[in-house]
């Protein structure tokens, strides 16, 4: 439940805003691809951070846990990895709907505030419509073992925000290109 809440929150803080300013991103805007290869890179700085972090949080709350196992450790620390990659392509994608250009703001501070109780509400409603709609891995593999079950239950909520942050990051670069 840690990792739950801890994930989303450290992906908002690495993504936080677009740019350093409009200047930058007009900068970025008259180089040809400029506006694609800037996502790209804010992509890849909120992964080269985010992921190694949260396999650690994986890692720690797993070792911590009773009767542990190399596997459990193993598939903790890629759904760990894995959900923090989707969370950080799902901020960068609203940071870039709703682009805060001012580094220090409390606009700034809101947004991340907005963005995680976005995602909590998000992957708590997956969890109950999950269970509302008979959805979950229990019903559809009555025999799985519980951790399976739980694992396979996650890793369908991290690829859903996955999708949803991969059409943000689209209809983000769209807006990005077209601010005057």
């Amino acid at each position: 439940m840690l990792s739950f809440l801890a994930i989303p929150l450290l992906a908002g803080f690495v993504v936080g805003t677009v740019s350093r300013g409009r200047e930058t991103l007009f900068l970025y805007r008259k180089a040809p691809r400029g506006v694609g290869r800037l996502v790209k890179a804010r992509l890849l700085q909120g992964w080269l951070v985010a992921v190694p972090i949260a396999a650690v949080i994986m890692v720690v709350s797993t070792v911590l846990a009773p009767q542990v196992t190399l596997f459990s450790l193993l598939a903790n620390i890629l759904w760990g990895s894995l959900r923090a990659m989707a969370s950080v392509a799902f901020f960068l994608g609203l940071a870039l709907l709703i682009p805060i250009f001012a580094e220090g703001s409390r606009e700034r501070v809101l947004g991340i505030m907005i963005d995680l109780q976005i995602v909590l509400f998000a992957t708590i409603g997956l969890e109950v419509s999950f269970a509302r709609f008979g959805l979950s891995s229990k019903r559809i593999f009555p025999g799985l073992d519980p951790f399976m079950g739980l694992l396979f239950d996650h890793l369908l909520q991290t690829a859903i925000i996955s999708l949803v942050g991969i059409v943000l990051l689209y209809l983000g670069k769209r807006k990005l290109s077209r601010i005057e």
